[in-house]
């Protein structure tokens, strides 16, 4: 996982055909398990694109997204938004939207 912020957003999403974007923040009960299930699948698919994004240190891409509650996920395809979830989101979930 490659962390991002409001400098490099658009150029580091935008180079892949699918990225997908965890939106945290350190206050976040929920991410540290969320970050652990993207680990996961970063592994068995053989390091695809997933980048983080800690809504505190990026607030213009959060406001960007209306990112309101976290984690939040957004699945890119060619830079442009494709779907988001709210909420912590299960291996299988993360799997599907990373197709």
């Amino acid at each position: 996982m490659i962390k991002i912020d409001d400098n490099n957003f658009n150029e580091q999403v935008s180079q892949y055909r699918r990225a997908l974007v965890c939106f945290t923040a350190p206050t976040c009960g929920a991410c540290g398990p969320q970050k652990e299930i993207l680990r996961q699948v970063e592994d068995d698919l053989g390091q695809p694109a997933i980048f983080i994004v800690d809504a505190t240190e990026a607030p213009t891409i959060a406001q960007r997204y209306a990112i309101r509650s976290l984690p939040t996920l957004c699945a890119f395809e060619f830079g442009e938004l494709e779907q988001q979830v709210v909420g912590l989101q299960s291996y299988d979930t993360v799997k599907r939207m990373m197709r």
